[in-house]
């Protein structure tokens, strides 16, 4: 995956330093990852068993019930 992720966000090659929108797409992606990927409870990557798999947790991990949009997360 990181081979992917220096492909797809590669810096200028003249510039040392990632540019602020380049910053923000790549938090705009990781943010998409984790809130799609790990804590949804249909997530490719969520634990069923582990601690946000439990009851208390509930709320947060069905997202669809959060009427989020894209530009939330």
């Amino acid at each position: 995956m990181l081979n992917i992720f220096w492909q797809v966000y590669k810096c200028v090659t003249t510039e040392k330093h990632l540019l602020n929108e380049e910053l923000m797409n790549i938090c705009d992606e990781f943010c998409w990852f984790i809130m799609k990927e790990i804590i949804h409870k249909d997530g490719k990557y969520f634990d069923h068993d582990g601690e946000l798999a439990k009851s208390d947790y509930q709320d947060l991990v069905d997202i669809d019930r959060l009427e989020l949009n894209h530009e939330d997360y």
